[in-house]
């Protein structure tokens, strides 16, 4: 068996996007063990997918992307995939907004599609006209009619992308396939000049904002004022200054990088994150990595009882959280940078935990 893999340049949010959706969902979905040439994607891009196949070990698939079969979401691309005439393809991974234009050829071949969508800007895009007459009648009509094939599957982090896809195309809910997908962060991170650690030597509570949608402020309004005097910061943009100016006990960082944020999470008593719609948040997935104390609502990957130190936040009464916020706060012990360094020698990460849970969901 042969895989195609399309795929174009996808931007990445500062804090927790996750710029790379389609090269890990590639992953996780053949639990790839082998380093394979990504044209499309910068040198840091490439050490932190080639780091996430490290990790993964020997895998039980192995997926070869010859260079001649990494194309990327070009028109001129899609042609020179049908000079190639290769019968032995028989699987596609492509961007929810590929407009796969021989369609009907493919599917006399008998090639199954695998739509990989993060969030519903494409979607949302073809209500605009500045997307593009042609671009859009294409893309509704493909995705209408490669959908009825049936084995044309959409994978997506989140579950309320699928729901949308599912109202707009009518595509069955079969074919829709929620993965979650933990992203690791590396260990690149300066400890020895990392400020965060000699600044913050008083228990706080981290809160990492998505830098583009400020998401469940309101729920973590509330939960800041309930669980006063203890201590926030508050990672996100100058927006939120404003918002959080009259809380004495919040501490707003902007423009951070993102070594920096690293030691944040690291060094917190616990991190929060009030994400409503998220199918994957980053800072929460480090966090799970480093067996830190997590809260986050039940959704996606949250929802396993694998993690010990994961809180499900109750939207309709937050006390519990309340309570173990108190706790963690009281409970805070003060890491040196030898027992950090300690820590961080030993490994003693949950990237396979988590790569096992994943395997499983697929």
């Amino acid at each position: 068996m042969r895989h195609l893999y399309f795929d174009n340049a996808i931007g990445v949010d500062s804090y927790t996007g996750i710029g790379y959706v389609s090269r890990v969902l590639l992953y996780t979905y053949f639990k790839i063990g082998v380093k394979v040439k990504l044209p499309a994607t910068t040198q840091k891009e490439n050490k932190i997918i080639f780091d996430l196949w490290e990790q993964a070990g020997n895998s039980s698939t192995i997926v070869t992307l010859i260079e001649k079969n990494y194309l990327p979401f070009k028109l001129n691309s899609i042609f020179k995939f049908y000079k190639l005439k290769d019968r032995s393809i028989n699987e596609i991974f492509c961007p929810f907004q590929f407009p796969l234009l021989l369609s009907k050829q493919l599917k006399n071949n008998n090639i199954s599609f695998k739509f990989i969508v993060h969030d519903l800007c494409y979607i949302e895009a073809t209500k605009q006209k500045k997307f593009g007459f042609l671009k859009r009648y294409i893309l509704n009509r493909r995705i209408k009619e490669l959908s009825k094939y049936k084995k044309t599957k959409i994978f997506s982090p989140r579950n309320y992308t699928l729901k949308e896809i599912n109202k707009k195309f009518g595509i069955n809910k079969k074919k829709l396939i929620e993965i979650p997908i933990p992203y690791f962060f590396g260990r690149e991170w300066d400890i020895k000049n990392n400020k965060y650690i000699i600044k913050y030597q008083s228990p706080y509570i981290l809160f990492i904002s998505n830098s583009r949608k400020r998401k469940g402020i309101s729920l973590l309004k509330e939960i800041i004022e309930k669980s006063f005097p203890a201590n926030f910061i508050i990672v996100g943009d100058t927006n939120l200054k404003n918002i959080f100016k009259s809380y004495s006990n919040v501490n707003i960082l902007v423009n951070i990088p993102d070594p920096e944020v690293a030691s944040l999470i690291i060094n917190c008593s616990m991190l929060i994150s009030t994400s409503s719609c998220e199918g994957l948040c980053l800072p929460v997935c480090r966090s799970i990595s480093l067996n830190k104390k997590t809260a986050a609502l039940n959704h996606g990957i949250y929802n396993s009882n694998e993690f010990k130190n994961l809180i499900r936040i109750d939207t309709n009464n937050i006390n519990p959280l309340i309570n173990e916020i108190n706790s963690s706060i009281n409970n805070f012990k003060k890491t040196n940078y030898n027992e950090l360094q300690n820590f961080i020698n030993k490994e003693q990460f949950k990237e396979k935990e988590l790569i096992e849970l994943i395997q499983k969901n697929v």
